[in-house]
């Protein structure tokens, strides 16, 4: 990842969240900032997807980096119709089914690197990764939807395949683990738990209480964890043992 890139990507998370934070003031240009926060979102993930193709990548149908590409795609999808969920619900249900999508299409980027990936490394730390990690991940995952189920009502199902979905490509991005290069392998499980703790607090905040702030870690942890997939991606470019 080029610095000038990471640090052009980083000032506009920064600028994105300190707009959303004036678009909730009820100050005299609070509707200017609610206008700029929205704008500057989508730009998050258009800067990642120009910048993943203009990498030089190997875009042939499913493969990595074809799954990784599409995952950009639905997530972009989902930002733009999470800016609309205020108008309707039914905007709420589209982003959710279009990061639904993402973590389908993140997972298949993942499970391909599994199945086709030798484990190389069979020391302690990856069977950790590979053994102890999935059960972590999977009993936080069952007990956060049974402290929400309460509160869901008839969106129990929705929210319940979008909480498989999700502990499923952290699971699966752990999984990686000795069959990718460090450099490859740390970026994208940093993402993958990144975006597991936005999508836990964004749900918290929607279905059972406000959450101090709710907006800044939301964006802050689901901005980063764009970010260290991209990156972590880009370094499965230039894996030795690919």
């Amino acid at each position: 990842m080029r610095p000038l890139f990471a640090l052009s990507y980083f000032l506009l998370l920064a600028f994105h969240l300190y707009a959303g934070e004036w678009a909730g003031d009820h100050s005299t240009y609070a509707d200017a900032w609610q206008y700029a926060a929205w704008g500057s979102k989508p730009l998050l993930l258009i800067s990642l997807i120009v910048y993943f193709l203009s990498s030089g990548r190997n875009m042939a149908p499913f493969s990595f980096d074809f799954w990784i590409l599409l995952a950009l795609l639905f997530s972009l999808g989902g930002d733009v119709a999470l800016i609309f969920q205020r108008i309707s619900s039914a905007y709420f249900i589209l982003g959710l089914g279009s990061f639904l999508l993402a973590h389908l299409a993140y997972s298949a980027a993942f499970a391909k690197n599994v199945l086709t990936r030798p484990l190389r490394d069979t020391r302690s730390r990856h069977q950790l990764a590979h053994i102890w990690g999935p059960v972590v991940i999977l009993g936080i995952a069952i007990a956060f939807y049974l402290k929400l189920y309460p509160h869901l009502l008839s969106m129990s199902i929705p929210v319940a395949c979008y909480t498989a979905a999700i502990a499923t490509m952290v699971i699966l991005a752990l999984k990686r683990s000795g069959r990718v290069t460090p450099a490859s392998f740390l970026p994208i499980a940093i993402g993958a738990f990144c975006f597991f703790a936005s999508d836990a607090v964004l749900a918290w905040n929607k279905f059972v209480s406000p959450v101090a702030l709710s907006h800044f870690w939301i964006m802050l942890s689901y901005g980063a964890a764009q970010f260290f997939i991209v990156w972590g991606a880009l370094q499965y470019k230039i894996d030795p043992i690919r």
